[in-house]
């Protein structure tokens, strides 16, 4: 038999050629292992044979680990009859970037052929994590919860990797931040009432808002839903005017965009300005032109 082209300490000693020639073990048994920065940087160099690093979930996940918050969960490290590494390479590189040591069941001995089959199925979103910690509204309150972790972190307009969080850090922003829950009712209820506005937007600036003056709030954000009692230059009215001009007229605002515009009438309505319509900052919104409420 020819030598396998790499030296592996994980090339099973016992294995034997299947009737197809290729090499099978007699047996795929799971162990826990603690896995070390050391460890995955060894295991690393057999990283072979696998899909592009996303750089992006190598960060988030180093940041669940230096947290304490990655924990055994029954995902399995997956190595091949000739030591490759099938499945795990992102929890490998988060382990030598955050240089903190991590727990997993590893699996040695597959066929390579068993890397087509890897990562097939759907994966489970936030709102799936919520709705199975009993959460009401779990897509709305994900989207918002993930919003306010990005805002936290100073991204208004575009996403930067340390501004996407993972799901225990959502859920870690969630016990912190009960009103997280108030915003996601209330925003249910306000997609409702006045359609161009998504239930992100809304649950946002509920959040925003009533940092600031809670009965306030309660008045321009009721009236931006119902339209009630806002004469001529009222900012509620000038917001859903723009909203609805928007819909009439086929323009797709997205959701920075339609909280841009809140937050500017928001602010008119705080220092009770007139406004007769809302135009966007010279060259649009960015993240530099993005109004503070």
């Amino acid at each position: 038999m020819a030598s396998p082209t790499m030296y592996s300490p994980f090339l099973a000693s016992d294995a034997r050629p299947a009737a197809n020639g290729s090499t099978q073990p007699p047996s795929c048994k799971p162990e826990v292992m603690t896995v070390t920065p050391a460890l995955a940087q060894e295991w690393a160099t057999l990283n072979t044979r696998n899909r592009p690093v996303r750089y992006s979930r190598v960060e988030r996940f180093a940041r669940d680990m230096k947290a304490g918050k990655w924990l055994l969960n029954g995902e399995t490290v997956k190595i091949a009859v000739n030591g490759t590494i099938l499945d795990g390479q992102h929890r490998l590189y988060a382990c030598i970037q955050s240089g903190v040591s991590f727990e997993t069941v590893v699996i040695r001995g597959l066929p390579l052929e068993a890397q087509d089959t890897i990562d097939t199925g759907a994966a489970r979103t936030m709102a799936d994590q919520f709705g199975l910690r009993g959460e009401k509204c779990g897509t709305l309150l994900a989207a918002i919860t993930r919003w306010a972790f990005a805002w936290l972190k100073g991204v208004r307009m575009t996403g930067h990797a340390n501004a996407s969080p993972t799901h225990a850090e959502m859920i870690a922003l969630l016990e912190a931040e009960p009103r997280l829950r108030d915003a996601t009712a209330w925003a249910d209820h306000a997609r409702k009432e006045f359609r161009p506005v998504t239930g992100s937007v809304y649950g946002m600036a509920w959040l925003l808002f009533h940092g600031s003056d809670d009965l306030a709030a309660e008045v321009f954000l009721r009236k931006v839903i119902t339209g009630e009692d806002c004469p001529a230059g009222h900012p509620a009215l000038a917001f859903r005017n723009r909203m609805m001009t928007a819909r009439d007229d086929g323009q797709r605002l997205n959701q920075h965009e339609q909280l841009g515009y809140m937050i500017m009438a928001w602010k008119a309505f705080q220092e009770d300005r007139t406004l007769a319509k809302l135009l966007p900052p010279r060259g649009g919104f960015t993240p530099k032109t993005f109004p503070e409420p």
